[in-house]
């Protein structure tokens, strides 16, 4: 739906414990302890820092792997972003990247208490 700007700030991911995901037919939820939820209509990429595979998920088409359960009970170490992806690294050096996209329907929404962020 848009771009990732300048004025975003996904700092708050950071420290945050990943705890549930849920699997949808048109989305990933991604849930956090602190009460904070990405949920991805988009396309996902997770790479392993051990082996270094790639896993990519388009949710769109409805191809693609991604062992999630090496993050659950991981706290976020740090997260970065550009214009199309956050990129979160785990403690385990585990890097889970949600994109954003410019079609005409939502990618994703990230919410937390007073925080809502279509994307």
């Amino acid at each position: 739906m848009r771009k990732f700007s300048k004025d975003d700030d996904f700092s708050f991911l950071r420290g945050c414990t990943f705890t549930q995901i849920t699997i949808n037919k048109w989305s990933i939820v991604l849930t956090f302890a602190e009460e904070i939820g990405i949920v991805s209509e988009h396309r996902m990429q997770y790479e392993q820092k051990v082996g270094a595979n790639v896993f990519t998920y388009d949710i769109d088409e409805g191809v693609g792997v991604i062992h999630f359960q090496d993050l659950l009970e991981t706290k976020v170490e740090d997260v970065s972003w550009d214009e199309w992806a956050i990129r979160m690294t785990f403690q385990n050096g585990n890097v889970l990247s949600v994109f954003t996209s410019e079609r005409p329907l939502e990618a994703g929404q990230i919410y937390r208490r007073k925080y809502y962020n279509v994307f």
